[in-house]
């Protein structure tokens, strides 16, 4: 029993023809750029063949000027230059190409990411404090610290100065503590809000070596070349999940290019274990099998590893680390299935499809893949998962949600049971006391029955657009494969054919099925997986 999926048909748009000849596209090319919201010859152009001559001036990004004097200042000052990261995908290439930039420009830098259990996201005052007391100087956020106000002020305090680069929201009541780099700020004047935190710390990155260059830093040393920096940038960016249009698509259409002939020994020792060193990389691939294995060691353990195999320069350390990040990828996967399996064992399918929520926990659930674990029932059932592990007395949680439940308005109604909580309307965290769970689940439950109508639980496809077999030929395959890389903001293109019968079908390897269908005329092998 999994919920009855609607069927969404975009319609022919009447647009699409003109388009097509004015583009020099096919009329179905016209169509799914129409259906991702690129209407004119000139957009699509620019989406189809971007160019780095479109890359926007980083100055236009709020604080950069004075983020870069600031570095400057204290490289000419030889002040300590600690790099303040997070333990995802995305903060970890952010860091790592901070670090990597400054190394080649002969500039030392010392990265500290946060341990996803013992320090918590962003910065952290024990953290701040061992690293003022060690080190003081300057200290850059990447990926993280627009919130982190009174950690600010205690860093500056301590006698450090501070530049944040983040590309988070910013939070009720902000204020401007240091230079503050992050594109969501509204006097943010960048071309694109939704970088990544790796495409932020590349902008930082672009305007630095510019800085670096008017002060003849480079007449006796080779200036970095910034595009062999774009796969740790595609790689962030991709694993992020944002929207992949605009200058985030620029960046992974040349990201995913330089990948195949990294200049980083980690990259490619992390393709090999992969099995991906021989084949052309898509943004699948990263999003994954790259992706998931950068992520495993922050979720299971300390992300260590990941910073080492991202800065080292040495072929054999790297493809050591590398083999330890896919055990602790296998480690990952192993207690999501677990997790899975016990919740199986306490509920049947049928008693969680009868509710509009999930809520489950028990103790000695790893807290580092709850959230996994929240969006793999979320993807199976399409209701709101909220996964818990109780430990001292607490229950720590993870949630992820769908369209008509906002999760983090719902934490705010419930917050009189919560110890502490944050997130947004799709994902966030929650902490309670385990004699507070049954109120809290029965208040979130009777949230989700009164928000969520019974349309709401069935997932929505939307489809490109209707074809028939005999428009499936190579020819297509390849007209769709210009449109990639695909990933958010540019979903992977679906089509739907109608009076399609199936001429056989058998089961292969235990999980997949296989099929001969036939249109009209025409006879197609095709496959379902999983």
């Amino acid at each position: 029993m999994v919920p009855e999926k609607i069927w969404n048909i975009l319609p022919p748009s009447e647009k699409a023809s003109t388009l097509a000849s004015a583009a020099g596209i096919s009329q179905l090319q016209a169509q799914i750029l129409i259906n991702r919201g690129i209407v004119t010859p000139d957009a699509i152009k620019a989406f189809l063949a971007p160019r780095l001559t479109q890359m926007a001036d980083p100055m236009l990004l709020p604080d950069m000027g004075e983020a870069v004097h600031t570095i400057v200042e204290a490289i000419e000052g030889q002040e300590f230059i600690t790099i303040y990261g997070d333990y995802d995908a995305d903060g970890l290439t952010a860091s790592a190409l901070i670090h990597n930039f400054l190394a080649e420009c002969g500039i030392p830098s010392y990265i500290f990411v946060p341990h996803r259990l013992k320090n918590g996201y962003g910065l952290n005052y024990t953290a701040v404090q061992k690293i003022a007391k060690a080190r003081k100087g300057l200290l850059v956020t990447v990926d993280c610290g627009i919130s982190d106000l009174s950690l600010i002020e205690f860093a500056k305090s301590e006698g450090m100065k501070v530049v944040i680069t983040d590309h988070h929201q910013l939070p009720a009541g902000f204020k401007k503590l240091c230079p503050a780099i992050n594109p969501q700020r509204p006097e943010s004047r960048f071309p694109d809000k939704s970088l990544s935190g790796v495409g932020v710390a590349f902008m930082l990155a672009l305007a630095l070596r510019m800085a670096l260059r008017d002060r003849g830093w480079f007449k006796n040393r080779k200036e970095p070349d910034l595009k062999d920096y774009l796969d740790l940038v595609a790689i962030g960016t991709i694993a992020d999940q944002v929207p992949l249009v605009g200058q985030n698509r620029l960046f992974v259409q040349y990201g995913i290019k330089a990948a195949t002939q990294s200049k980083w020994p980690g990259i490619r020792a992390l393709l090999k274990v992969a099995a991906l060193q021989d084949k052309r990389l898509t943004g699948e691939d990263i999003a994954f099998r790259l992706a998931p294995r950068l992520n495993a060691p922050g979720r299971v353990d300390s992300p260590e590893p990941c910073v080492e195999i991202l800065t080292t320069l040495d072929e054999g350390d790297a493809l050591d680390t590398a083999h330890t990040i896919n055990k602790q990828n296998q480690y990952r996967q192993s207690l999501e299935q677990q997790i899975l399996n016990k919740i199986n064992e306490t509920a049947s399918i049928e008693d969680m499809m009868k509710k509009k929520l999930i809520l489950a926990g028990d103790e000695g659930w790893h807290q580092g893949v709850l959230g996994i674990v929240a969006s793999r029932l979320v993807d199976i059932f399409h209701r709101p998962c909220l996964i818990y592990c109780v430990k001292n007395g607490l229950a720590v949680g993870s949630g992820r949600s769908i369209d008509g439940f906002n999760l983090h308005n719902a934490l705010i109604r419930t917050s009189q049971t919560l110890e502490k909580f944050g997130g947004h309307a799709h994902a966030a965290g929650f902490t309670l006391k385990i004699e507070n769970i049954s109120r809290f689940k029965k208040d979130m439950e009777t949230l989700a029955d009164y928000l969520l109508s019974t349309e709401d639980l069935k997932p929505c496809i939307n489809i490109d657009a209707e074809i028939s077999f005999e428009q499936i030929t190579y020819s297509t395959v390849r007209e769709i494969q210009l449109l990639a890389p695909f990933g958010n903001g540019n979903p992977e293109p679906l089509f739907c054919a109608r009076g399609v019968r199936v001429l056989n079908a058998r089961i292969v390897a235990d999980r997949h099925i296989k099929m001969r269908l036939k249109g009209s005329d025409k006879v197609l092998e095709a496959i379902g997986f999983g």
